[in-house]
């Protein structure tokens, strides 16, 4: 998939490049092990490599990336303790009541997210604030991830309006 043109330089260490923000918010969110991600700074498209099947396609593109730091930039997924703050924040923003004291057991037990999610069930009036949320707490992630590397998004909405 290839998401636009090839990047422009704006200084001697920023960028500006199309991106979906959307694929690199994915990204980071995504803990598998089995798969190294990487941003293709000549367009802006997020690359997987699947590490442990063999795939000869997947080896010569983690080879290439590895070989080009200045045009590929490895996507290190976020630590699980964001994943945890951005469901802390949504809880701390809702009302005192039921659903909120159930969310908040729901990060006290062992295993928060699957207790969230699972919580999250019996809550469907709170599911489309909780993916609001969500998504735009990781849009916000990907901003940030990719201003740490000196890249400016063309189109930092991510497609949204």
């Amino acid at each position: 998939m290839r998401y636009g043109k090839p990047c422009r330089t704006v200084s001697a260490k920023e960028f500006i490049m199309k991106v979906d923000i959307d694929e690199l918010a994915a990204a980071l969110e995504d803990q598998n092990a089995e798969i190294s991600r990487y941003l293709d700074k000549e367009t802006g498209e997020v690359v997987l490599v699947f590490d442990d099947f063999g795939l000869s396609d997947s080896e010569n593109v983690d080879q290439e990336a590895r070989n080009n730091p200045d045009r590929y930039v490895f996507i290190e997924p976020m630590d699980s303790s964001t994943g945890y703050r951005i469901m802390e924040d949504f809880v701390l923003e809702l009302p005192d009541g039921p659903a909120k004291e159930l969310l908040e057991r729901a990060l006290a037990w062992k295993k928060p997210f699957s207790n969230f999610k699972n919580a999250l069930r019996e809550l469907p009036e709170l599911k489309e604030a909780w993916f609001k949320h969500h998504d735009a707490r990781m849009r916000a992630e990907a901003l940030e991830w990719l201003a740490d590397h000196d890249i400016v998004a063309d189109d930092p909405s991510g497609g949204k309006a």
